[in-house]
């Protein structure tokens, strides 16, 4: 039909004008309805947003944890805990202290995490140094180890600047939790060396070996002569090599002393 046709129609019929009148409009609001369902508020896309992005910034700081942990740690080993700030953490990892802010929620929990850190740094070079195919136990390759290089590294300074904070019950918790672990671990070394010299005993037909300190014992002893060298260390107590020398000494007495006084090597 031609516009021409159709314009005398409506003007005839003011019902038909009417009633397409309607159907357009009702197309029209349609229309917008759902454009509307599908538009997202732009308050709540904008909230959204930032959302995601403050949750990747996050993932990613968690994320660089394990490159910031020695960096703080080594700040805490130069100034201890209470003279450092954040301010010179945050310049020690290169990033601003909001950065930090998005791992830990404060100094003291960067200072826990240093704790846990010294724990997890010394026990990975100790098993570093550790072959297994050797014919020496784990125990007398750690003695052997810990007597060339005890001293090399200053990270027992995070555990001596946190004995001055126990009056905190968080770093008391961390310093306790920090010597159960290391005894736990050097417990294990003492068990299995020993377990070796009551075999080879066996074999010898020596008799039962009985020592005379228990392998936990042991363990606690251990650690204490470790720091005892490392007050020696700080203080500058005699020489290196010389301290080196008596700690692995002393700790090999510990570990292979008999009941009857009798040194087994």
């Amino acid at each position: 039909m031609s516009s021409k046709t159709a314009m005398p129609l409506f003007r005839k019929n003011p019902q038909l004008q009417l009633d397409k009148l309607c159907h357009t409009c009702k197309y029209l609001l349609t229309q917008l309805l759902e454009a509307t369902k599908n538009r997202i508020d732009p308050t709540r896309s904008t909230s959204r947003s930032n959302s995601k992005t403050g949750d990747l910034q996050a993932r990613k700081g968690t994320e660089r944890k394990p490159d910031f942990l020695p960096l703080i740690a080594e700040a805490f080993v130069e100034k201890g805990f209470r003279r450092t700030t954040t301010a010179q953490l945050a310049e020690r990892c290169q990033v601003r202290e909001n950065e930090l802010y998005r791992i830990w929620p404060n100094k003291k929990s960067m200072f826990l995490d240093s704790i846990r850190f010294v724990f997890d740094h010394v026990v990975a070079q100790w098993k570093s140094g550790i072959d297994l195919e050797a014919e020496a136990t784990a125990a007398e390759q750690l003695i052997a180890n810990q007597a060339r290089q005890r001293g090399d590294s200053r990270l027992h300074r995070v555990i001596f600047t946190g004995l001055g904070e126990v009056d905190d019950p968080e770093i008391r918790k961390a310093l306790k939790n920090l010597y159960q672990q290391f005894h736990k671990v050097i417990s294990g070394y003492v068990r299995d060396h020993r377990e070796k010299l009551r075999q080879d005993s066996d074999k010898l037909k020596s008799g039962v070996l009985e020592f005379s300190l228990s392998d936990e014992d042991t363990a606690w002893a251990m650690i204490g002569l470790g720091s005892i060298f490392d007050i020696q260390h700080e203080l500058g107590v005699g020489t290196m090599a010389r301290r080196r020398e008596m700690l692995g000494e002393s700790i090999s007495s510990l570990l292979n002393s008999t009941k009857q006084g009798k040194k087994n090597s």
